[in-house]
């Protein structure tokens, strides 16, 4: 097989197979300076293996793409937020998923104090989702 044939045929089958990344974030018990890669919670305080704490740092550090999930634990996410607009932006194809539904997994807005009903400046909502994006279980 002459190497450009092989090249071909081994981007197809890698197009084809559908790989994908799954992230993890932690609430209450993630850090940001971890790597996101894992749901566990490292017992080695000096690791850099774990769910990261924040959406936004997930989506940020992470940068998962189209065909990924990030996994949110139960908790409240309501720290971080993207360009003062939402809590989280979530990506073109990329799936938000609270694994343990929404009685246990909420994305906290942030009202505007200023006495307009809480609409704002300084008003978030809680994400804004790019084409083919998905949030489930919030």
């Amino acid at each position: 097989m002459h190497l450009k044939s092989f090249v071909a045929v081994s981007l197809a089958v890698i197009g084809l197979s559908g790989f994908s990344a799954e992230y993890y974030v932690d609430a209450e018990h993630g850090n940001d300076s971890w790597d996101g890669s894992t749901p566990e919670i490292p017992a080695d305080p000096s690791s850099t293996v774990g769910p990261k704490k924040t959406l936004q740092r997930v989506i940020g550090d992470c940068r998962p793409v189209s065909g990924d999930t990030v996994h949110a634990a139960p908790g409240v996410y309501k720290e971080g937020s993207t360009n003062n607009y939402a809590r989280v932006y979530v990506p073109s194809g990329v799936t938000l998923i609270g694994d343990e539904g929404p009685e246990k997994t909420v994305i906290m807005g942030r009202a505007h104090d200023g006495g307009t009903q809480g609409c704002g400046s300084t008003a978030l909502c809680c994400a804004y989702l790019a084409a083919n994006a998905k949030l489930r279980r919030f």
